[in-house]
């Protein structure tokens, strides 16, 4: 989308529709959230911005892509507290792909991660299954949160960043890199971010108990790390 007037009225749109979607879920009305994110998502994809091959490359273009990963992965969230899991991952798989490729320059990990992890909470995909997804996400997120090279390294100090880098490193077995990532995600966190970071790393040992073993044993020693006081 060239016209930078329209831009920005597309955008105020699609963010109206996006701060009532939050006002709905945080009164757990998440039936209305899914609709005004859906309107959001509409508005978005009827816009034309991926017509143009180069797309992904315009600044414009860029935050159409961003809209779209934060609205895919909101709407995601809505339907997995709906219990519509299978729904729920067909939106982190739509947002993910923005996330993942570096033209659209999008600091965000939401679907990226929730994508892998939703399967394994579900019973349906074990860790080692995830090895590959792993490492895609792996890479996006280094590029978020370590490089040096434009438009890169934009979470360094980004909490839930080092808390999702973490998460995949974890689930890979790699421990000792992924305890380095949990202090810099304690450095930038509260109480409360911890906590709630520590029931998803509950849940996933939930889930792996009798397929990955040696990723049982690494998340009980991170639980056991993010548990001590800081």
């Amino acid at each position: 989308m060239s016209d930078p007037i329209e831009l920005q009225r597309l955008l105020a749109k699609v963010d109206a529709h996006i701060a009532e979607a939050k006002l709905f879920r945080d009164d757990k009305e998440y039936k209305d959230a899914i609709g005004e994110l859906e309107v959001a998502i509409e508005l978005l994809e009827q816009s034309g911005w991926d017509n143009d091959p180069s797309y992904g490359m315009d600044d414009g273009e860029n935050q159409i892509a961003s809209r779209l990963a934060d609205c895919f992965g909101m709407l995601g969230g809505n339907l997995r507290r709906l219990n519509r899991l299978d729904a729920a991952l067909e939106c982190f798989e739509r947002g993910r792909r923005f996330e993942d490729d570096p033209r659209y320059n999008v600091n965000s990990s939401y679907n990226l991660v929730n994508a892998i992890t939703l399967p394994i909470e579900a019973g349906q995909k074990t860790a080692s299954e995830q090895r590959a997804a792993l490492g895609q996400a792996i890479q996006a997120l280094e590029r978020q949160i370590m490089s040096t090279g434009p438009g890169t390294g934009k979470r360094r100090q980004d909490r839930w960043a080092w808390a999702d880098y973490g998460q995949c490193l974890l689930l890979l077995g790699r421990l000792d890199e992924a305890n380095s990532a949990y202090s810099r995600f304690k450095a930038f966190a509260n109480k409360d971010n911890v906590d709630s970071h520590v029931a998803v790393l509950h849940r996933l040992r939930q889930a792996l108990m009798q397929s990955d073993p040696s990723i049982v044993e690494s998340l009980d020693k991170a639980i056991q790390l993010l548990s001590q006081p800081s």
